[in-house]
Order: structure tokens, then C-alpha cells, then sequence
């Protein structure tokens, strides 16, 4: 019942995939920017989540999620940077049919990382199997760059 659940459902799973694909061992821990309440309700969904996944996905989730203030954890302050860029090109440039920046697809460039979208038709394949158990799929791309 809230709209937080499927990005950090897809956050879980993203992570997974990218270690695996990247060929990373270990597990992955989170930590979020400060959201108020919302963090003890996370940390329930952390817990749902882990019981009911794959091992595959289960052995790659660490500790339990953590929260900080953006202002203080410099990871927090760049991916607050990079989701800003991305949201402004696809809320506001994109249907003017202005191109991305190329500065920023330059600095991701040579980063490890995985990049999801939620499409409109995996919304669509979540509300029609609501009732035989949690299906959420994302489109993701993961960069990897090459040795």
C-alpha cells in the first residue's frame, strides 16, 4: 500500500543482479537518505522480502537497511545528484524532445552500476497478478565496463 515498496523491492533485486552479472561476491547493504517514518516500515519490508525471495537473492542481502542524512554521507549527496539529472531530463527535457546531458553519461560511464526503470506496462503485469503474490519486474541496465 505504498508506493516506496516497488522501488525498494527493485532496489534489492537490481543489486542482486548486478553482483551476480558483475561477478562480485558478498552482500550488499543500504543505506537510504533520512525519510522520517518510513524507515521502520523498510525495515519490516526488508524482512518480508528476505523470507520470500530466491536464495540467489537472499544471500546477497546484508544488514538490515540503515538511514542518514544525505548532508552527511558524501554516496547519498552523489546519488542525489545523479537521480536529480536523470528525473529533470525525463520530467522536463526528454518530452521536449531535448537530448540528455552528456556530462553526466560521461562520469557514470566508467562506474559500476545498475540503472532501473519501473515501465508502465511492469505496473500493468503488477496489478494483474496481484493476487498470486508479488511479481514486479523493471527494466535495468547494468554497466559493467569492460577490463
Amino acid at each position: 500500500d505504498n508506493p516506496y515498496f516497488g522501488l525498494f523491492y527493485t532496489v534489492i533485486f537490481a543489486a542482486a543482479n548486478f553482483m551476480d552479472k558483475a561477478e562480485i561476491e558478498g552482500t550488499a547493504d543500504f543505506i537510504f537518505d533520512e525519510q522520517g517514518k518510513i524507515g521502520r516500515t523498510v525495515r519490516d519490508w526488508y524482512y518480508f522480502i528476505r523470507e520470500r525471495v530466491e536464495p540467489r537473492i537472499q544471500r546477497r542481502m546484508g544488514a538490515e537497511p540503515i538511514f542518514r542524512d544525505d548532508e552527511n554521507v558524501l554516496a547519498l549527496k552523489s546519488a542525489d545528484l545523479a537521480a536529480w539529472q536523470i528525473r529533470r531530463h525525463l520530467d522536463l527535457e526528454q518530452p521536449q524532445g531535448i537530448e540528455h546531458n552528456e556530462t553526466i553519461e560521461k562520469i557514470l560511464d566508467g562506474l559500476l552500476g545498475v540503472s532501473c526503470q519501473i515501465r508502465p506496462q511492469d505496473l500493468e503485469a503488477f496489478v494483474a497478478n496481484i493476487s498470486h503474490g508479488i511479481m514486479l519486474r523493471a527494466g535495468c541496465l547494468y554497466h559493467i565496463p569492460s577490463p
